[in-house]
């Protein structure tokens, strides 16, 4: 492959797209030698020998830091509309292996962390659908926000940031089916 690096930071303002779709244009030999040189593709997932952040492998581009995951997207499948998620199939942060990785929404991305049961969080998905439930009948005898966080063992704010659908957006989707 023989194309011309050109810095994402020297792009023309108006000419300044999402890096994805920068790099899907043009990458260059030595971005491909930095990638390759980082990836072990001995076992089913590709992992990332490289720098990590949170788990996920991470690569400079100049002033511009990029997951490993989606410049193996990118360099394997190609462009990534802008907004869009690089998802991991093997749920594997540090997994490059282009048949291991999906394209999808932050809804998907949510969806797929619920379905998966990652995450920090103290109540599950139909913890929070109960949630919503209860408290949008409070107003006709249902339970209050300070009585659904005792409960549940959360804060009241976190009562208001769900039942407002602030956190756990996207969460209907699996209520439904």
């Amino acid at each position: 492959m023989s194309t011309t690096f050109v810095p994402f930071s020297s792009l023309p303002a108006n000419e300044q797209v999402e890096w994805a779709e920068y790099l899907g244009r043009k990458i260059s030999e030595t971005l491909l030698r930095a990638f390759w040189g980082r990836v072990d593709v001995r076992s089913g997932c590709w992992g990332w020998s490289g720098y990590k952040h949170r788990g996920y492998g991470r690569l400079n581009i100049g002033d511009t830091t990029i997951g490993a995951h989606r410049l193996s997207w990118v360099i394997h499948r190609g462009r990534i509309p802008v907004g869009i998620h690089v998802l991991h199939a093997c749920d594997n942060r540090e997994c490059c292996n282009p048949a291991h990785l999906f394209l999808g929404t932050n809804d998907d991305n949510v969806k797929d962390k619920i379905a998966k049961g990652r995450g920090w969080s103290k109540i599950s998905a139909d913890d929070v659908l109960e949630i919503r439930r209860l408290y949008g009948r409070y107003g006709r005898g249902g339970i209050s926000g300070k009585d659904l966080a005792a409960r549940y063992g959360i804060s009241r704010a976190a009562i208001s940031l769900i039942v407002n659908e602030h956190n756990w957006k996207g969460i209907e989707g699996l209520a439904e089916g």
